[in-house]
């Protein structure tokens, strides 16, 4: 019986002299299992990749594309949520950086994957997994003790653990008790807490990031740091009679920025809106001691 008209054009795609065909053939979902693994072995890294991509890829052709030679075919394979969990644990130990990476954007990377990555030498591996929030408890507590400081920094901005929050608030590193400060779940408490932490950094996260009760406002409204007062200047969680005295400051910078309309003003609400640890700092054109002292 001669092939359906649809699976001779897939079969003589896969044949194809021309790589465009043999990536057509390799993204066409009807390909059957003999043919995806012929064109996992084909020479052109394009036709690999689309392999690469598909979501019902044979375990065995996904641990033979784990080790290609070509490394997009690995980052899209370490991307694909289809990705067998040996093979996303292969890959954390993958020479290349993007690669590894990727595994940390994979839905699909379970609790194995997720160990392999908390104990990886790579920091930015070990950053990128704190965006994640289906970490494991043992993962968490490793990432909580991490030696990097911007790798707990990154876990205290990202995290939505209540426990995580509370045990690095009384982190020794301003950066990340910063974290914790650009986090919008700190509790009533831990906000007071870090209103009164010794470093201007963290006061300033603070103050562009939650409301506060009136005590901490008029304590922080009167802070030693400029820096801390123009952030609350420029953050548009600041209410208005805050604001408002704030246009008697005593440092030109901080008064200047009190006259801009709060609808322009800086809102800090979220992950992907925060520049939170880790993530390049704002234009500041007329920000004072921007060196961040604690004066």
């Amino acid at each position: 019986m001669n092939p359906a008209p649809e699976a001779s054009g897939l079969l003589k795609d896969a044949a194809d002299k021309r790589v465009s065909a043999r990536t057509r053939a390799a993204q066409d979902p009807a390909a059957p299992p003999e043919v995806v693994t012929r064109l996992a072995a084909d020479p052109s890294p394009g036709v690999r990749r689309a392999v690469a991509a598909r979501h019902d890829l044979p375990p065995a052709v996904s641990r033979d594309l784990a080790t290609d030679k070509n490394t997009k075919v690995r980052e899209t394979l370490a991307a694909n949520p289809a990705t067998i969990d040996d093979v996303l644990l292969h890959l954390v130990g993958d020479p290349h950086p993007y690669v590894r990476w990727e595994v940390a954007y994979n839905p699909a990377a379970g609790a194995e994957a997720q160990r392999a990555m908390a104990d990886s030498t790579d920091n930015d591996l070990r950053r990128l997994l704190t965006f994640r929030h289906d970490l494991t408890p043992e993962v968490t507590a490793k990432l909580i003790h991490d030696p990097a400081v911007e790798v707990r920094a990154n876990l205290a901005f990202e995290t939505r653990d209540p426990a995580t929050l509370a045990a690095l608030i009384t982190d020794l590193a301003p950066r990340v008790r910063a974290g914790v400060a650009f986090n919008t779940l700190t509790t009533l408490d831990q906000r007071r807490l870090l209103a009164r932490d010794r470093h201007a950094d963290v006061r300033s996260a603070l103050v562009r990031t939650v409301a506060l009760d009136e005590a901490d406002l008029q304590r922080l409204v009167h802070d030693r740091s400029s820096q801390v007062r123009w952030w609350m200047a420029t953050a548009k969680v600041t209410p208005a009679h805050i604001r408002q005295q704030l246009l008697n400051d005593p440092d030109e910078t901080v008064r200047s920025q009190a006259e801009i309309p709060p609808s322009y003003c800086t809102s800090t609400t979220s992950a992907s809106s925060a520049p939170g640890p880790g993530r390049p700092p704002p234009t500041r054109t007329t920000t004072p001691n921007s060196t961040g002292s604690t004066r």
